[in-house]
């Protein structure tokens, strides 16, 4: 692909969405997100490919309105949710860890 044609493909691609765009409702998009793909583990390139952003946008921007940094927010979460399922359910630690996105018992 030459130049011309890189400018091109470029110009017809959307602009990712602005900062203030995302700004108040980026930490609970990615929580709904999470929480809609239970039961398998939710990775950065997941949520970029939602969201339509680059992911050093995505962590930039999430760090910015949440405090936290975005992966860190990911690891609370599927924490948050086994711990909920290790309170409340009847399921083995092998599907709690499943469920919550977690991979592996070994994460808990």
């Amino acid at each position: 692909m030459n130049e011309k044609e890189k400018t091109a493909f470029a110009e017809d691609l959307p602009p990712p969405p602005s900062l203030s765009e995302l700004d108040d409702n980026l930490p609970k998009t990615i929580d709904r997100l999470m929480a809609e793909c239970r039961g398998r583990p939710v990775a950065g390139a997941d949520l970029t490919r939602e969201l339509g952003l680059p992911e050093s946008q995505l962590r930039i921007t999430f760090k910015t309105t949440a405090g936290i940094p975005s992966g860190n927010d990911f690891k609370n979460y599927r924490i948050n949710k086994a711990m909920s399922l290790l309170r409340t359910s009847t399921l083995s630690i092998t599907d709690i860890t499943g469920e919550a996105g977690l991979g592996s018992p070994q994460s808990l």
